[in-house]
């Protein structure tokens, strides 16, 4: 069994969406009756930094907020699907009669861009809905978004988010073959209700 981390590190260079603010960490030293004291770190980030999880709450007012996410959604089989998967279904508005099957009863879905295709496009609502049905409770990238970056109107974190489908982005998958894996996918809890950055794992047997 081989276990992947494919969190990205949070740091103060690492990459934000535009306009979002950077981590910073400042490092203390606080006081003890011992004498020498201990160090301890000071985290200054948004709920979307790094590698993490965006709710419905993130783009719908009174949408499920972070105290929703099923408990049970934390682990179980994901595939890791090249971005060019979705260009056939670009301009297709109904669903084909022989679209591919996911199998293994996936969870989650991660759509990575290591190869030429770095944007993901708009989805079509039927196939958000296929994915629905089959099982699909996150969907996920290593972009910063799964919008592209000059979409104004979040078009497909609408749509996604709109059906209770969660969004993960921001993932490391520069070591990742496509294929099926297990996967861990930890939010932090918190209060916070629009998302929370998250620790991710794959498990390859």
């Amino acid at each position: 069994m081989k276990v992947i981390d494919i969190t990205k590190t949070i740091s103060h260079d690492i990459p934000t969406f535009p306009g979002d603010v950077p981590p910073i960490i400042t490092e203390h030293k606080s006081s003890s009756m011992n004498g020498d004291g201990v160090f301890v770190s000071e985290l200054h980030l948004t709920t979307h930094s790094g590698t993490h999880i965006d709710a419905p709450a993130h783009i719908k007012l009174g949408g499920l907020g972070m105290s929703s996410f099923p408990v049970e959604f934390i682990e179980g089989n994901a595939r890791v699907i090249d971005i060019a998967w979705l260009k056939k279904f670009e301009t297709i508005t109904n669903q084909p009669k022989n679209i591919a099957n996911l199998g293994r009863d996936l969870r989650m879905l991660i759509f990575a861009s290591n190869s030429k295709s770095k944007k993901i496009p708009r989805l079509q609502p039927w196939l958000v809905d296929y994915l629905k049905h089959s099982g699909i409770g996150i969907i996920a990238t290593d972009l910063l978004s799964i919008d592209q970056i000059d979409d104004k109107f979040l078009y497909n974190h609408k749509l996604i988010l709109g059906k209770n489908i969660w969004v993960a982005e921001n993932l490391d998958l520069s070591n990742i073959e496509h294929g099926y894996y297990r996967y861990i996918f930890a939010p932090l809890k918190t209060a916070a209700n629009d998302g929370a950055p998250a620790r991710a794992l794959l498990i390859k047997d």
